[in-house]
């Protein structure tokens, strides 16, 4: 797949929009360690995705998933995530 730079709130909506209409994709996930400090939370997740091609192709790939939350004005906030490929 291709990486790409979501670096705006409407195109962060419009493709988990895009994403969340499809129902063919399977997300399985486990929490692999959290730190969590005053105002920062790191959560690393590894996942396992599955879809189906524009062909009809099936995929899969297995992730790792590292999410950096920051506590704003009392409400805690996505500000980064980064996907890896486990190999």
């Amino acid at each position: 797949s291709k990486g790409k730079i979501l670096n705006n709130r409407d195109s962060i909506i419009a493709m988990h929009k895009e994403w969340f209409a499809s129902k063919t994709w399977v997300f399985n996930y486990t929490v692999e360690q959290t730190i969590i400090k005053n105002d920062f939370a790191i959560a690393l997740l590894a996942y396992n995705y599955q879809d189906i091609d524009e062909h009809g192709k099936p995929y899969e790939f297995t992730n790792l998933l590292s999410l950096l939350f920051e506590c704003q004005n009392g409400e805690w906030r996505l500000i980064f995530d980064q996907n890896t490929r486990k190999k």
